[in-house]
């Protein structure tokens, strides 16, 4: 899962991108107390591996992800070649369905793995196993069920499966970039173009004026007064680069993200229902346990998404040699600067505003300023309050863009909690406070005010009001991945989460960091199972 991020970089490279609330319809606003709740580890699975009969070199797949290609995992599939007894294939297979790529990987396998096999004197097929990142560790747990139910497991050509951030219980942010069911990306990305654009355009438009005025001889500025602030407006141009038509965010998104709207990810999109989707692999997995199976997840440190995008593109692990692909802060240090930037510029102003204020508050009644003074004054305060709140757009954005990116990935959800109440308050005479009050639940609109009503000197009032509080759900992740997707394949071979978790690797990262590393001996040394367990070389 890759391409996401190009929306991103998008957008810094117009220098920035926007602010406001969170993105639409991600976190609801209200003044209600915020809870933080963490999602517990599922309950250990007991141990399902059995040692295999060990032949010369084993067979080992190496699949690659959604928009991926064979050589994503050159590094780790090298080094290991090297240094266990297997032999390297890096399949590849169609995007239009989940059972279209498990048959591309099977007639991959009968077409390059069977000759192998038989070369190393390899009869028993379950031997060989598969290694997969991301949607590459789900196509080969689709293939076990199309063979299982189609021809039985003898024929399957794979006896384990080991995952590497695959989301086994579906990945939310296709659910939440899909353009067809309320896409939350294209807004939340163009309002952040707009708003990051904002203070460096009217920092432009003002530049511009100064520098039109400076250049403007005297004497023709002693009768024009020169150019005002009205006569140059740059404060549409935000919106019609981020959003005005032609190669702008809404029209270029839908072609970056074009591998997410591939017909296979509809096949584990959260809440996928049919026969091939995850739910329904799972359902599968929980009763077939004859495939031994190991899930490897990353838990990325925040911000979680800077230092993806930071993996995504200067920090690519592909350009690090082998198991050293461990830096993602590079964009994590530029946003920084680019934030302290923001906020000088925010503070720069609110300094000029405090500044023309002070000087207005040594004016008095008997000592009154000049008219045109004031007017003057009053302008300049207006301006830079102008200036002030469109630099603050863009660092609100910057500010808030981390926890709207895990919003979009499901890594973090807002709950309201609660619901309508009628209260319900009795006055006597002309007290403005009341004497008591009494709150009831259950009551539609019409029933609280129905309450109402009036006797002797004393009324009751009644509101109907909405009460509760909202909830955060943090969930760990792999800035693409959640960990409970992640981690929850049914019946692996081990539970051990010293071993399976990769503390700092992110969802592209985790094919070459040192955790990579650490990962290809636990499993080829048989720490996670000794299914997998190969011969040095």
């Amino acid at each position: 899962m890759k391409k996401i991020f190009l929306l991103l970089i998008f957008c810094a490279a117009h220098f920035l991108a926007h602010a406001q609330p969170p993105c639409p319809g991600v976190f609801p606003v209200a003044p209600f107390e915020i809870i933080k709740t963490v999602i517990p580890p599922p309950t250990p699975n007991p141990d399902l591996s059995l040692p295999p009969d060990l032949p010369a070199d084993r067979i080992i797949y190496w699949v690659h992800g959604l928009g991926g290609e064979p050589k994503n995992w050159n590094k780790a599939g090298l080094y290991s070649k090297e240094t266990w007894k297997i032999h390297n294939f890096f399949p590849t297979y169609t995007d239009v369905g989940m059972n279209e790529a498990a048959e591309d990987l099977q007639i991959y396998m009968d077409t390059y793995g069977d000759p192998e096999s038989q070369e190393q004197g390899i009869t028993d097929y379950t031997v060989n196993f598969v290694i997969g990142h991301s949607q590459g560790g789900i196509v080969p747990r689709a293939l076990d069920k199309r063979i299982t139910e189609f021809y039985g497991e003898e024929e399957r050509k794979f006896g384990g499966l080991v995952t590497f951030g695959s989301p086994h219980l579906g990945a939310k942010i296709l659910n939440n970039v899909d353009p067809d069911d309320g896409n939350m990306l294209v807004p939340w990305a163009v309002e952040g173009c707009e708003d990051l654009l904002a203070g460096p355009i009217l920092e432009l438009e003002k530049d511009i004026i100064q520098a039109i005025n400076e250049a403007i001889p005297w004497y023709i500025k002693f009768f024009t007064g020169g150019l005002g602030n009205e006569t140059l407006n740059l404060e549409g141009i935000p919106e019609i680069i981020c959003d005005g038509g032609g190669y702008t965010l809404p029209t270029i998104l839908p072609i970056v993200f074009m591998d997410y709207h591939s017909p296979i990810t509809d096949f584990y999109k959260v809440g996928a229902n049919c026969g091939d989707c995850i739910d329904q692999i799972n359902q599968f997995h929980e009763s077939n346990t004859t495939l031994n199976r190991v899930a490897f997840y990353g838990i990325e440190e925040e911000p979680v998404l800077w230092r993806t995008v930071s993996s995504f593109t200067k920090d690519n692990p592909n350009q690090f040699p082998t198991f050293e692909a461990d830096k993602d802060n590079t964009v994590v240090d530029a946003i920084k600067s680019l934030e302290l930037g923001y906020i000088s510029h925010v503070e720069e102003y609110n300094s000029a505003i405090e500044h023309l204020e002070d000087i207005l508050s040594h004016f008095s009644w008997w000592n009154p300023p000049p008219p045109p003074l004031v007017w003057a004054i009053q302008d300049a305060i207006q301006e830079h309050q102008s200036m002030r709140d469109a630099w603050q757009e863009g660092l609100d954005w910057l500010q808030q863009a981390n926890d709207n990116y895990k919003a979009i990935i499901g890594a973090e959800e807002v709950n309201f909690i609660g619901g309508y109440v009628c209260t319900c308050e009795l006055y006597f005479g002309s007290n403005t406070e009341p004497t008591t009050s009494s709150t009831f639940t259950g009551l539609s609109q019409a029933e609280c005010y129905a309450q109402e009503t009036n006797f002797g000197t004393g009324y009751l009032d009644c509101e109907y009001e909405l009460s509760g509080y909202l909830q955060v759900i943090d969930e760990d992740s792999d800035g693409v991945v959640i960990e409970s997707s992640a981690k929850t394949i049914p019946h692996p071979t081990s539970n051990n989460e010293g071993l399976l978790k990769m503390p700092g690797s992110n969802h592209i990262q985790m094919r070459n960091d040192s955790n990579t590393g650490n990962a290809m001996e636990y499993i080829f040394d048989g720490f996670v199972g000794s299914t997998f367990f190969v011969l040095h070389r």
